[in-house]
């Protein structure tokens, strides 16, 4: 992303949102945010067993991990993890601070 742009991630529990924040797209990697998308979906939309589930191989029996799966949208740079309560990651540009006018 260009320089100065900001990434935005948003909760929702349905179409209610409960969790927004900027920050630097810098500051993260992609690998990192997807990361983070999954640990906010499992804290507040999975149960302790349902967390263990989503964390097992694919092909062991009881594994979830459709649960905590990271979704892109090929349209726009937006990434969403969860069902109901889901998470998304977008970037933004930063908005343009005023320069003082010279006197």
């Amino acid at each position: 992303m260009p320089k100065g742009s900001l990434i935005v991630i948003e909760g929702f529990d349905g179409l209610n949102e409960i969790y927004r924040r900027e920050i630097p797209s810098g500051a993260v990697t992609s690998a990192k945010l997807e990361e983070l998308l999954r640990c906010l979906v499992a804290k507040h939309a999975l149960s302790d067993d349902e967390i263990v589930s989503a964390f097992q191989k694919g092909r062991t029996k009881g594994s979830r991990k459709e649960l905590l799966q990271v979704t892109y949208d090929r349209t726009k740079p937006l990434a969403m993890c969860g069902d109901s309560i889901h998470f998304t990651a977008r970037y933004i540009s930063a908005p343009k601070t005023a320069r003082p006018s010279p006197e």
